[in-house]
């Protein structure tokens, strides 16, 4: 049962939200875009770590299936349009401008469509909706606006055989089809086109975004100490980026963009005596305090280096480390 709770972790989390890990094709972002969270359900299912545990993932679905309340028009839905969520699912991109606002979001979900049949079943559901949803065409892609009691509109539309995009404005789903055709031209900050460059679909849950958009996310958000100073330094980051990689075990990355390949090297100098510092404190604990250990086991795995203009910081947890931590947690 530990294990079973130990890998909900990475088998579900992306089933979970719906969804390789890489931001979705560049010229279906909306142009603003300034921050991009991405879900690798497929390099999940396969990575060596899941296969390696078949059984205890087959059987965390099944708890997971059984906890959901059935839903027979949904169910009838995904029948109709020969659509598995798990097996047909590969890629859920979130993408946004920087700030908050859940109107400017784009969500796309790449994966196995029929199409044919995804359009038929669509159509039968909106024909005994109602206004609940209505059918338009823009361009030559179907589109479906989906209206909720009490709950913001949302426009869905397969703009191609893989990607199926939904977002809450119509005008940001008119300009996505519009450079899915060509009929747009893909007008991505320069700087943001080559973080995208960094994403790998070897990962299995990665995320970027600028400094500002990370700083205006911030600056009112509660629960954060001095969120004004926290915004400030965030400001004067170029960009952060980060990955979770399954293979044998769980990999980390994290890295952040500074000005000039000096400043990210004497920043990486700077990280890299600070994590010798924490290293030797909780060494010191290990012996005589479990999470300690535990602490000092991933830290051992945790290194500081430059590239280029970055200072990258990578470590690894292996299952057994995870494991732990879920005893020591009481779960």
């Amino acid at each position: 049962m530990l294990r079973l709770r130990c890998l909900a972790l990475v088998a579900l989390a992306g089933w979970g939200l719906a969804a390789p890990a890489r931001a979705a094709d560049i010229k279906l972002l909306p142009n603003d875009t300034e921050w991009v969270f991405s879900i690798n359900l497929k390099q999940i299912l396969e990575s060596p770590l899941v296969k390696a545990n078949k059984d205890a993932v087959d059987q965390l679905i099944a708890m997971a299936k059984s906890n959901i309340p059935p839903n027979e028009a949904a169910e009838k839905f995904f029948k109709d349009a020969g659509f598995d969520p798990l097996k047909d699912s590969h890629v859920i991109s979130v993408a946004g401008p920087a700030g908050v606002d859940p109107d400017r979001l784009v969500i796309l979900l790449e994966g196995k469509f029929n199409k044919e049949k995804l359009h038929a079943a669509a159509d039968n559901a909106a024909r005994g909706a109602g206004e609940t949803v209505k059918v338009s065409n823009v361009g030559d892609v179907k589109v479906y606006e989906i209206s909720m009691p009490g709950e913001k509109v949302i426009y869905a539309g397969l703009v191609n055989p893989k990607t199926l995009v939904a977002t809450a404005s119509k005008e940001i789903l008119t300009d996505v089809i519009a450079r899915q055709s060509g009929a747009k031209a893909s007008a991505l900050k320069k700087e943001f086109k080559s973080l995208l460059s960094t994403l790998s679909d070897k990962q299995s849950i990665n995320f970027i975004a600028t400094g500002p958009a990370l700083a205006k996310a911030l600056k009112n958000a509660p629960n954060i100490p001095n969120p004004d100073a926290v915004a400030g330094a965030l400001a004067s980051i170029d960009s952060l980026s980060g990955a979770i990689t399954l293979t044998k075990q769980v990999e980390f990355q994290l890295a952040i963009s500074a000005k000039d390949d000096e400043t990210a090297m004497k920043m990486a100098q700077g990280g890299q005596f600070a994590l010798a510092a924490v290293k030797a404190m909780v060494q010191k604990q290990a012996d005589a305090d479990p999470k300690a250990a535990i602490a000092n086991d991933v830290l051992k795995t945790v290194r500081v280096t430059s590239m280029g203009s970055n200072i990258v910081v990578r470590g690894e947890v292996a299952l057994e480390v995870i494991e732990r931590i879920f005893k020591n947690l009481g779960m």
